[in-house]
């Protein structure tokens, strides 16, 4: 490589660098590039060999590829769009709106009463998202602390020890809450997976039900 495409590698929207852990990796910036990414359907999280692939941090979720087959994870993944259709249907997610402003007002309510300096991030742009997953999975109120606590842990990125607790506890937890699903649906995400796994069949590592990515509570941290 030429001294100005290693200044390239260096300044552009596309360029080389090191996780956090320190393993190597792409880091991608400019909005076009990005938009390409996103819409190219070689982007997923599977690797032919996941245990040799770039670790990205120490999370036990978001750390490093899931799955060893590209054309499978496509495959997964449009059969939940089409399964939870209805669970983000425009309806369902204007319903959702009024909870959605009270969760965010309460917040910055409580951030309001803080004395400075505050941080935003721990005070409202991580626990609003863990709120909306909430009301999404049909999380009872009473339980919110303890789903949030096992997220805390989950999204932790430094310590992989921490990360699995909270996996090992959220995945406990969310068992015991497929099971009171079953008996007591409502207008929520695990519900309508559990009415879905009548004519569709889910691949599970031990759980009745495994929700999507899009509603873990560690996506919130990225």
């Amino acid at each position: 490589m030429t001294a100005d495409g290693a200044a390239e590698q260096l300044t552009g929207p596309v360029r080389r660098v090191r996780t956090r852990i320190g393993d190597p990796a792409w880091q991608v910036d400019g909005y076009r590039e990005i938009k390409e990414l996103l819409t190219d359907p070689r982007l997923g999280r599977s690797h032919p060999q996941p245990e040799q692939a770039a670790r990205y941090s120490e999370s036990a979720f978001l750390g490093q590829p899931s799955g060893t087959d590209p054309e499978n994870e496509r495959a997964e993944h449009a059969r939940f769009r089409r399964v939870l259709s209805r669970s983000f249907s425009a309806r369902r997610m204007e319903a959702l709106r009024p909870r959605v402003t009270e969760l965010a007002s309460g917040l910055l309510d409580e951030l309001a009463k803080q004395a400075p300096p505050v941080d935003f991030h721990e005070r409202v742009s991580f626990p609003l998202p863990v709120l909306v997953i909430c009301e999404l999975l049909g999380v009872p109120y009473e339980d919110r602390e303890e789903f949030c606590a096992y997220s805390e842990q989950l999204a932790d990125m430094t310590d992989q020890a921490t990360s699995k607790a909270g996996m090992q506890g959220l995945f406990t937890y969310m068992t015991a809450l497929v099971e009171r699903k079953r008996a007591q649906p409502g207008l929520d995400v695990i519900s309508d997976l559990i009415l879905a796994q009548k004519t569709e069949t889910f691949p599970a590592a031990g759980s009745p039900v495994q929700p999507p990515g899009c509603c873990s509570p560690a996506t919130s941290r990225r």
